[in-house]
């Protein structure tokens, strides 16, 4: 339980909750605990969501949420990274997290798993790192297959098994990125319930093919070598099956993107390179939401911040 004698910082910390985007990703198999098995390259994105931890004098842990309808604050992975957080380290962190939120929900671009490893970074900066990096990871794989990646300063890094075994890889130099969102989420039971549909009518290529690329990679990132690596298995189902996904594709195609791809299982499509395509994309997806970014080489550590909820 958490030690009620524990005295938190009294500063509060501001910590950016970036997006990712996956510039690869295979599905290996299913797992006999029903989770399936993936080798995917995570990168992280200059789209985020700001987390804002302030401590308190009351007791545990309090959450406001700007600008989103995210459900139930139980079921926020933010609490309830703070709370496993806090089981973990026997600290009472009396604190009040304001989540504002910038990264579509449901979309394969990571924001609740990211908003959890910001808030698992944040309390240990505050308390003085009981824990560490080690800790705070496993605390975070228990929160989600994405968090994780989310609980180290690292942008770009391959993850295996579910996600949850990390290999950090040198940064790439920062490259501009749109991000497109449909207007309609992908649920990610359905998507791989498509993908094996289609690899049982073998109207699905081999994950394996993309792994030898995967590993060259992984051996020494560089731009070029990432954009013959780049793929995502779960790609050409949903958008054969999302016609929304599917238009967002062709449209952004025919704006002049390359390397069109869907992160994760949807339903964001992402492309490169930027330069002035995000206006003409807004104008000619009306009804999706178009962000430009740029690829981040590192996380930014939590910082100091002024004011209250």
């Amino acid at each position: 339980m958490p030690s009620e004698g524990a005295e938190p910082s009294r500063r509060a910390l501001r910590v950016e909750a970036p997006a990712k985007i996956n510039l690869v990703l295979r599905i290996l198999g299913r797992r006999p605990d029903g989770y399936h098995e993936l080798d995917t390259l995570f990168q992280a994105i200059s789209l985020s969501d700001e987390v804002l931890i302030v401590p308190r004098e009351a007791s545990g842990v309090g959450l406001t949420v700007v600008d989103a309808d995210v459900g139930p604050a139980d079921r926020n992975l933010a609490l309830r990274a703070a709370r496993a957080w806090a089981d973990a380290s026997g600290v009472d962190p009396r604190v009040h997290i304001r989540l504002t939120k910038r990264i579509p929900a449901g979309a394969g671009l990571g924001g609740g798993s990211s908003d959890a490893g910001a808030v698992l970074r944040g309390l240990e900066a505050m308390h003085g790192a009981p824990l560490g990096a080690v800790r705070i990871a496993e605390i975070g794989a228990g929160l989600g297959a994405d968090v994780p990646f989310f609980c180290r300063g690292e942008a770009l890094a391959r993850g295996r098994g579910i996600g949850e075994r990390l290999d950090p890889l040198g940064a790439l130099p920062p490259r501009d990125v749109v991000v497109v969102v449909p207007p309609v989420p992908v649920p990610t039971a359905e998507a791989y319930g498509w993908l094996a549909a289609a690899r049982r009518a073998g109207r699905s290529g081999s994950a394996a093919r993309s792994g030898d690329r995967l590993s060259a990679v992984a051996g020494g990132p560089t731009w070029p070598g990432v954009e013959h690596a780049l793929g995502n298995d779960f790609h050409d189902v949903v958008a054969k099956r999302v016609p929304e996904v599917a238009t967002v594709v062709r449209a952004m195609g025919a704006a002049g993107l390359r390397h069109v791809l869907l992160s994760g299982s949807g339903s964001a499509v992402f492309g490169f390179p930027a330069d002035s395509l995000a206006d003409s994309l807004a104008e000619a997806l009306p009804e999706a939401r178009v962000f430009r970014a740029t690829t981040l080489e590192r996380l930014s550590p939590p910082v100091p911040a002024s004011g209250t909820p």
